[in-house]
């Protein structure tokens, strides 16, 4: 078996979404003739360590990483965790520790050397000790190719010292963009700074790997060269044992009602909630909708301008959030949904994005409603060709939507809404298939 050295800066046990695609990588790689050796952080502190560990620990190293503003953020969850609302409740939307923690995440972020003196990144002091633990892998034994996967780009850097100093190649793989990257406020300056960092430090490798065509193609100008496509996908042996603990939104029933799943972070700049409770409100102010016709269930701790909207359109009765809840309950609770919600992003500039847990949902063998205003958006198409998705883009074509879904509901035989989902489309999207790309890619590059 061939072995690669996988350079990941997220990693279970941290519960955070750049740790799921490493993850679920180094499960599967060994399945297609590949033994990883994952080379990650000690701790990320700020998020929980609640992500199941799928590698056997002897595969994991870890090198050193002191995060101060994430021990600033984890003590500040910490201290509010007691005298936060049931996050069960939707007393739990209004203001309280998120908002805090919102506030001081931005305030952190502006200080001097957090980010604005650490290039590319704030996880760039992981670089040195990361490239002492690396070189001391690679020396110990031998290595048929490294790997590294972004953000944070600090990973990348390692990788392309660690294949510059041993002579391994090396396979760059983006879950993002790096200097493209829209979300990071950079000015003109700094971002022309980033992109010669990017463009040398890419030199070196051997393939860059994205995870949509779009995202590859901005890539591949960047560095003029061709950029292979891995997406992200599911799991299929995933599966959750339902248990009381493990499920808080129960399972439809016949004259219950109609339950509506969210899981994941809503990030305000390019996600919208709007449309999806104003379409709500629409069927509650003619009279097509009351009190327990419709739950709409939302887990995550990071919710934006989830409650404001809440309290603008006067929807609580139709609302559930019960904040951040273990993967394995966010993974139960989508399987017990009559339909999954997913907020598309709407900047045009985020066409490249198509949002992991999206792809998470396909296993859950849910129909999948899709709320955004881009009816060109990559996931529009992709779960068009599932047959599993149904696109809105205001709040008059949710409130179509939901009405008709609440219909066929009563009228169904089973309780549940129907689905036609494509089983030969949505395997392409799992994480075996994906993993038997990525290694048939590695062998290429090995040779």
């Amino acid at each position: 078996m061939r072995r690669v050295l996988f350079v990941s800066f997220f990693f279970p046990p941290s519960n955070v979404v750049g740790a799921i695609r490493a993850s679920k990588l180094a499960k599967y790689l060994p399945v297609h003739g590949w033994e990883p050796t994952v080379l990650t952080v000690d701790r990320f502190v700020s998020r929980p360590d609640t992500l199941a560990m799928e590698l056997p620990a002897p595969h994991i190293v870890r090198a050193p990483f002191w995060d101060p503003v994430g021990a600033l953020l984890a003590r500040k969850r910490s201290s509010g965790s007691a005298s936060a609302a049931n996050p069960a409740s939707t007393a739990g939307l209004g203001p309280g520790p998120g908002l805090a923690r919102g506030w001081l995440t931005a305030l952190a972020r502006s200080l001097p050397g957090v980010t604005t003196m650490h290039v590319p990144d704030r996880a760039f002091p992981w670089y040195g000790p990361a490239v002492g633990v690396g070189l001391r892998i690679l020396r110990a034994r031998r290595y048929d190719a490294l790997l590294s996967t972004s953000p944070p780009p600090t990973a990348h850097l390692v990788a392309a010292t660690l294949s510059g100093l041993t002579g391994v190649p090396w396979v760059a793989d983006y879950r993002d963009l790096w200097s493209g990257n829209h979300a990071t406020s950079l000015g003109p300056v700094r971002r022309r700074i980033e992109q010669e960092i990017e463009r040398r430090c890419l030199s070196g490798a051997s393939a860059i790997v994205s995870v949509s065509n779009p995202f590859g193609e901005g890539i591949g100008r960047l560095h003029g060269r061709r950029v292979q496509v891995v997406s992200n996908g599911f799991d299929p042996a995933e599966v959750v044992e339902p248990t009381p603990a493990a499920v808080i939104a129960p399972a439809p029933v016949d004259g219950g009602p109609l339950t509506l799943t969210y899981t994941g972070a809503i990030y305000s700049e390019y996600q919208d909630p709007a449309p999806l409770l104003a379409g709500i409100a629409r069927l509650r102010d003619r009279g097509a909708l009351a009190p327990g016709e419709l739950m709409t269930h939302f887990y995550g701790s990071d919710q934006g301008p989830l409650p404001a909207l809440v309290a603008q359109y006067g929807v609580g009765d139709f609302v559930r959030c019960h904040g951040f809840v273990p993967r394995a309950e966010a993974v139960a609770a989508q399987r017990v949904a009559d339909a999954l919600v997913v907020l598309d992003w709407n900047a045009p500039e985020e066409r490249g994005v198509l949002p992991l847990k999206a792809l998470e949902y396909l296993q859950a063998r849910r129909p999948i409603l899709v709320v955004g205003t881009r009816r060109d958006a990559l996931l529009v198409r992709l779960l068009g060709e599932a047959r599993v998705g149904t696109h809105c883009t205001s709040a008059r074509e949710v409130a179509a939507t939901l009405a008709a879904w609440i219909a066929q509901r009563k009228t169904s035989r089973t309780g549940r809404l129907p689905y036609a989902g494509d089983p030969e489309v949505i395997d392409r999207y799992s994480w075996p298939r994906l993993a038997g790309d990525y290694a048939a890619l590695l062998t290429a590059v090995a040779r």
